[in-house]
């Protein structure tokens, strides 16, 4: 038997942590697995041909916060177009056949199957037939915590805001590559992240960082740009971060940036100077400011 949680935790905000840790306490009770039911792709992506959903974090990241909260194990689903046409009765017959489900938790506003056609008044009624157990969780965040409130916030730059509704630091964590080495020409070596393109990033601009150099003791203060480096024509999106008192070379690592505070936009300066006038201004600020 298990006791699974249903659901794309995207961000797995407070909302989902709520959830999440639900799931472990009533299988805690039974004395039986928990499970984590999710998805590869963001359901909207495949249910609208417009208006791309970006994730949050990497799937792998998605993994780790998930377990983080106590999950025994994680199983992600390929969402496609036969998933997403798929009946409540069926999906609660594939719960039941594979993974032994006996309860089903999920949010208040869950839905399923073809047009997001059944809801939770839909899954206790059918569930009833089947001995399988729908527990909803009212999430009394709602109207604070969602992962579209998430995005808008990420969106205008609000970190704090987006940290707060997370319950942890925002980071992306993504391998370090080389870069065109801009940085170290200016006078401020970077580690260089290209971020998929599924992937949302942040408001283009300066914040205030703190890196961890993953499966190494290797922390440092530093400063991160993100953007396409107008100064210098630049295109394609890139995490650019400049690391405190660090002289190794970390090509090919996985670099977690955390992120605390907005400094500045982004902007195209004049000439090259102004750009490093303004750099040596960022980095004495960040240099000094609190990571709290």
């Amino acid at each position: 038997m298990s006791v699974i949680a249903v659901g794309n935790f995207d961000g797995v905000h407070l909302g989902h942590q709520k959830i999440l840790t639900e799931t472990c306490r009533y299988a805690e009770k039974l004395g039986v697995k928990s499970i984590a039911f999710t998805f590869t792709v963001h359901p909207r992506n495949i249910l609208t041909a417009s208006n791309i959903v970006k994730n949050i974090y990497t799937n792998d990241q998605k993994l780790k916060y998930i377990r983080n909260s106590g999950i025994d194990s994680v199983f992600f689903q390929d969402f496609d177009f036969e998933f997403s046409n798929m009946d409540i009765v069926s999906f609660l017959t594939f719960l039941k056949k594979h993974f032994s489900c006996r309860i089903l938790v999920c949010g208040e506003n869950f839905k399923f199957g073809k047009n997001a056609m059944y809801n939770v008044s839909d899954l206790k009624k059918i569930s009833e037939k089947m001995d399988i157990e729908i527990v909803v969780v009212e999430i009394s965040e709602k109207n604070v915590v969602s992962s579209t409130k998430i995005r808008e916030m990420m969106n205008i730059g609000d970190i704090k805001t987006v940290n707060f509704m997370l319950g942890r630091k925002y980071c992306v964590e993504l391998m370090i590559e080389k870069g065109q080495k801009l940085g170290t020409q200016l006078g401020y070596p970077t580690i260089n992240q290209n971020p998929p393109k599924n992937l949302l990033l942040l408001k283009n601009g300066v914040y205030l960082t703190r890196t961890v150099i993953v499966g190494s003791e290797l922390i440092y203060d530093s400063i991160t740009n993100i953007g396409n480096k107008p100064t210098v024509n630049g295109m394609d999106m890139t995490i650019e971060t400049f690391l405190f008192g660090c002289e190794m070379n970390l090509y090919g690592q996985i670099a977690q940036v955390e992120f605390f505070e907005f400094i500045r936009e982004e902007k195209k300066f004049a000439n090259i100077s102004l750009l490093i006038e303004q750099i040596k201004r960022d980095v004495k600020y960040a240099e000094n400011a609190d990571r709290a």
